[in-house]
């Protein structure tokens, strides 16, 4: 079988998320209180578990090599700006006005996160990683994903 490209791993796992992310933002109105705030849960382990995957497997590698510097800081930064709207996602309520605005804003700063990483990051890391640090990135994603 052959293996698939990690960039591809990844990529499918970023949809997979932002369904979520959406699935939950369409039924925040006619969810139980228990299930908003048990699926906000799981959406937020979700990107935080991407989110260093991403820093741990691809970044780390690449990031101070000339012409990756820009997209480190900037993936650095949308991190942090994730990190605030977690934070602040925890310290209110649910049902606490403003609370799903902060969703669509945490949805909305994941997607940033993930078209930095398709338009630039991983197309950076394709040309300047070698087959074998790609090879790497792959074995330790699938050990990853299947754990």
């Amino acid at each position: 079988m052959k293996e698939m490209n990690p960039f591809d791993l990844l990529e499918r796992e970023e949809q997979a998320i932002i369904h979520q992310i959406d699935l939950l933002l369409e039924n925040y109105a006619t969810w139980s209180m228990d299930e908003v705030f048990a699926n906000v849960k799981a959406v937020i382990d979700l990107i935080r578990n991407h989110i260093h995957q991403k820093e741990n497997l691809v970044l780390s590698r690449v990031q101070s090599k000339e012409g990756v510097e820009d997209i480190a800081k900037r993936f650095y930064e949308l991190r942090t700006e994730i990190d605030e709207t977690i934070d602040n996602l925890v310290m209110i309520h649910v049902d606490e006005p403003g609370f799903e605005q902060l969703l669509e804003k945490l949805a909305q700063q994941f997607k940033n996160v993930v078209k930095l990483s398709q338009e630039e990051l991983f197309p950076a890391v394709e040309s300047m990683a070698s087959q074998d640090e790609i090879q790497e990135i792959n074995t330790q994603l699938t050990r990853l994903l299947a754990s």
